[in-house]
C-alpha cells in the first residue's frame, strides 16, 4: 500500500502521471497517516488518500496498484550440480500473508531463504534470476546483506535461543548486536515482550519454556529491527495444534500492524483454517498460486 512519506508520495505521483494524459497535472492530497488496509483480499486499496485533478478541480479516492513488496523473476537455484528451484517467478504484495506449501524437498524453504539471501551462507549454493525488494534488485554483488536482513527478518524452525540467557536477555542481546543504543534496549525489549505476550516468562531460560513460547521468543527476536517482511520457515513444525493456532494468531497480529508475512509450512490444518494466499511447489516449481486457498494433498 502507499504510506504517508515523501518517497511514497513521489512514487504515487509518478505512477499516476503515467496513467493520465500528458497535458493533465495532478497533485496528491494527504489527508492523514495511512493506518488501515481496505479489504482483506485487496491490500492495494488504501484509506485516507485522495487524488485531485487540477484541471477540473475534481477530487476522488485514490486507488493505485503499487510495486510488489517482493518480486521473484526467473529464479533458478542449484546446490552443486543438483537443481532445487526451476525458473520461479512470483510477486508478493505489501501487507499480505502468503503460505508456501508442498512436500518435503519441494523447495519451499529454499525459496524462502533466497528472499533475504540466507542461502549465500551455503558454499555450494548458486543461483541466477532477479529478486526485487521494494523495486530494488537485491540479487546483486553490491547488495548490503546486513541492511537487507534487517529489513527482511527470518524465523527458523528451530528457535536457536541462547541457552545461558533468559527470554529478556535473548531479546536485549539481539538488540545490542544490531546496534541499538543502551538507553533504547530496555524499552524495545519490553515492547517485544508485550507483542508476543511473554512478560510473565521474561526471566525464564529456554529450557523452562514450552515449544510455543520458544517460537514466540524467536519471532520477537526476528522483529527486533522492525522489519517490513517476516519470513517464517515451518514456524509450527514442532508444535501441537493448540500452540500452532497461537503462533498463527500472533503472525496475523504482526501482519495487521503492517508487516508482510511469508511462511513455509506443512501444517494443513493451519492453512485451511485461515485460507490465505497459497503458493504450492513441487520439485522446485510452482504448480499452484491461489488466493483464499486450501492445503490439498496431491
Amino acid at each position: 500500500c502507499i504510506r504517508d512519506s515523501r518517497r511514497d508520495k513521489l512514487r504515487a505521483e509518478k505512477m499516476l502521471q503515467k496513467k493520465l494524459m500528458d497535458n493533465e497535472k495532478i497533485e496528491i492530497i494527504w489527508d492523514s497517516v495511512v493506518e488501515e488496509i481496505i479489504g482483506d483480499d485487496d491490500p492495494k486499496n488504501v484509506k485516507g488518500l485522495k487524488i485531485k485533478n487540477v484541471k477540473n478541480n475534481k477530487t476522488s479516492d485514490l486507488k493505485i496498484d503499487g510495486t510488489p513488496h517482493i518480486e521473484v523473476r526467473g529464479l533458478n537455484l542449484r546446490y552443486g550440480s543438483a537443481q532445487a528451484i526451476y525458473d520461479v517467478s512470483v510477486p508478493i504484495e505489501k501487507n499480505s500473508v502468503t503460505a508456501f506449501i508442498g512436500p518435503s524437498g519441494c523447495g519451499k524453504s529454499t525459496l524462502l531463504r533466497c528472499l533475504n539471501r540466507m542461502n549465500d551462507l551455503i558454499p555450494i549454493c548458486n543461483y541466477d534470476g532477479q529478486i526485487f525488494y521494494d523495486g530494488e534488485d537485491i540479487n546483486q554483488p553490491s547488495t548490503d546483506l546486513v541492511r537487507l536482513r534487517r529489513k527482511i527478518g527470518i524465523v527458523t524452525q528451530e528457535p536457536q535461543l541462547l541457552e545461558n540467557r533468559n527470554t529478556y536477555e535473548n531479546l536485549s542481546f539481539a538488540l545490542e548486536v544490531m546496534g541499538s543504543l543502551p538507553e533504547e534496549i530496555d524499552a524495545k525489549t519490553s515492547t517485544l515482550l508485550d507483542l508476543v505476550e511473554l512478560n510473565e516468562s521474561a526471566y525464564k531460560y529456554p529450557a523452562q519454556l514450552s515449544g510455543g513460547e520458544q517460537t514466540r521468543v524467536s519471532i520477537a527476536r526476528a522483529l527486533a529491527n522492525n522489519p517490513s517482511v517476516l519470513l517464517c520457515d515451518e514456524p509450527t513444525g514442532n508444535l501441537d495444534p493448540d500452540f500452532s493456532i497461537q503462533i498463527l494468531s500472533l503472525l496475523e497480529k504482526i501482519n495487521r500492524a503492517g508487516t508482510t508475512v511469508m511462511m513455509a509450512t506443512h501444517d494443513s490444518s493451519l492453512v485451511n483454517r485461515r485460507k490465505k494466499r497459497i503458493i504450492e511447489l513441487k520439485e522446485g516449481k510452482i504448480i499452484r498460486d491461489e488466493s483464499n486457498g486450501s492445503y490439498v494433498v496431491r
